[in-house]
């Protein structure tokens, strides 16, 4: 297997040389793309999505730390060789953090750095084979595994009715020491989309799941205690123990797992992931949201605005879903009809009230009661999507006492049908609504707040109450471009204005636009122009193509 490789130092020179001299292709890689700074490379990472990064530590602009903090962002799957001439073992120890296996120090041989390369591969190529089930494993291994995945699936199934003394069997079944109040447990159900590319994501996937599971595994384990296992409804389900602070990392290990799938297995897979519970007893309930999430991804499969390397959604981000144990027909009615409506297509619903419907009359069931948890299921979903009530003339198919009264059941059969394709048509478009609104609010803060430092992805998801992911697709989708870019954009443009309009030093006009360094802030501009902000106030624009 071969694999890609960024180059990544400020000194053209070395850069030059290291292109021209090593051997990438008998040391199993291909050179893709060169960088001369953290900034450029993080782009190039972003648009090449290259397996390796061979990086200098000292980069004008960011150090190697904060680079590979940033690429564990928008690339987590890539790995991470450092080139120094500091021999400093905290800030390797610190690297390793960030998915780095190499720390080579200079000055070193071009024949030195092929034969490391051919170790590093070496290593990847045992990382590769873990995570897809294909490495060497050892009869204790497997037995260790096997305890883990019946231990996890009983939680799945029967963790709520297990009392305290079993869960912590369990627990220890898995490896996981659950009683750390720092940590919280989040649930991942993991599932196949569409292949993108060379293999089918239908029958094949499903037959591999075990071996998908391990890839699970192995992603989670390198940063966190967890747990898969492939389950029979077609989703790998995860446990995975997260300190609290820590939460950008679990994202980042799940983006870096569906990296893997896009990358080398050719799958789109998409994670759906519950809300965080401190008790194993809520693993059951956990596997439901991220079940309820997982499905939502999995109806926009196919979608070509999708990301090819597939999606997560937190289930917070999707709605509360409701986990109703009582028994009553009624209420086990009104549950599974709010999942639908929520997830389900217009044939599922209409399915189901078809089979609701007969047995109502073999078990000779009120159909007020049945009539009450519709209403409740619709008003539910409604307000689990846009936070409001669904409006009175949603229920305008029937007044439907009155019309059981005169016409029968058959008659408020229909009735209940309407109305539950009605709220399945309304629940879609607040769906759009809500979305376009968190897009508007997005593109007002990079308007009208370009200027603050301070403002980033990051910050703007806390404040719109949505999860980073979820907004950086929202807007990616519907301004064909990212945040950064869209904010960069307002920044250059408000930088040049102020340039050619008006007497401020070019520091006052970095602070304006919202950069706290100077030589930053004229790195980018003239990567953005073409030219540095003085030659382009000199020249009056001319140089800009003015």
């Amino acid at each position: 297997m071969s694999y890609t490789l960024l180059l990544v130092d400020d000194e053209e020179e070395i850069r030059t040389s290291i292109a021209e001299l090593v051997d990438f292709k008998a040391a199993g890689f291909e050179l893709v793309g060169q960088a001369s700074n953290g900034f450029e490379a993080l782009e190039l990472t972003e648009r090449l999505s290259p397996d390796l990064i061979l990086s200098d530590i000292k980069m004008p602009y960011m150090t190697g730390l904060e680079f590979a903090a940033a690429v564990r962002d928008v690339r987590p799957s890539a790995t991470i060789a450092f080139l120094t001439g500091y021999d400093d073992f905290e800030y390797a120890r610190r690297a390793l953090e960030y998915n780095v296996v190499g720390y080579l120090l200079k000055p070193i041989t071009p024949e030195d750095l092929t034969a490391e390369l051919v170790k590093i591969k070496a290593r990847m190529d045992r990382n590769f084979a873990e995570w897809t089930g294909h490495g060497e494993t050892d009869e204790r291994k497997e037995r260790t595994r096997l305890a883990g995945e019946l231990a996890f699936m009983k939680l799945v199934f029967d963790g709520a009715d297990a009392d305290a003394g079993t869960r912590e069997k369990l627990a220890e079944d898995m490896g996981l020491c659950c009683d750390d109040p720092s940590c919280e447990m989040y649930v991942m159900a993991t599932g196949i989309g569409k292949s993108t590319g060379g293999n089918k994501a239908g029958n094949q996937a499903k037959e591999d799941y075990d071996r998908i599971a391990r890839l699970i595994d192995g992603v989670m384990k390198k940063s966190f205690q967890a747990q898969s296992i492939a389950l029979a409804d077609g989703a790998i389900a995860t446990l995975v123990l997260v300190k609290k602070e820590e939460k950008n990392e679990y994202a980042a290990a799940v983006r870096e797992t569906l990296e893997l799938f896009a990358k080398y297995l050719k799958y789109k897979a998409y994670c759906g992931i519950s809300a965080p519970f401190t008790s194993l007893k809520h693993v059951r309930r956990g596997y439901k949201e991220a079940r309820v999430a997982l499905d939502s991804l999995l109806g926009n499969d196919g979608n070509e605005e999708t990301d090819t390397t597939g999606e997560m959604l937190y289930a917070n981000d999707v709605e509360k879903t409701k986990n109703s144990r009582d028994d009553d027909f009624a209420d086990r009615f009104g549950a599974k009809l709010e999942q639908l409506l929520k997830t389900g297509t217009e044939e599922q619903i209409c399915e189901y009230l078809a089979f609701v419907s007969a047995k109502a009359e073999e078990k000779r069931i009120d159909m007020g009661g049945l009539t009450a948890n519709l209403v409740m299921a619709v008003y539910r979903a409604a307000k689990s999507v846009t936070d409001q009530a669904p409006p009175a003339d949603l229920f305008s198919a029937g007044a439907f006492a009155e019309e059981f009264r005169v016409y029968g059941a058959d008659r408020m059969k229909n009735g209940i049908s309407e109305v539950c394709l009605k709220a399945k048509k309304y629940l879609e478009e607040q769906r759009k609504t809500s979305a376009s609104q968190l897009i508007d609010k997005a593109k007002e803060a990079i308007n009208s707040r370009f200027f603050d430092a301070e403002l980033t992805l990051s910050s703007l998801s806390d404040e719109l109450c949505c999860s980073v992911p979820y907004l950086s697709s929202l807007v990616s989708k519907s301004c064909g471009a990212s945040f950064v870019s869209l904010l960069t954009e307002k920044r250059m443009e408000k930088a040049k204005e102020l340039l050619l309009g008006s007497n401020m030093k070019i520091s006052e006009i970095c602070e304006r636009c919202g950069y706290l360094d100077q030589h930053y802030f004229s790195y980018g501009f003239k990567k953005y122009y073409g030219v540095s902000p003085a030659k382009m106030r000199a020249a009056g624009g001319e140089d800009a193509g003015e």
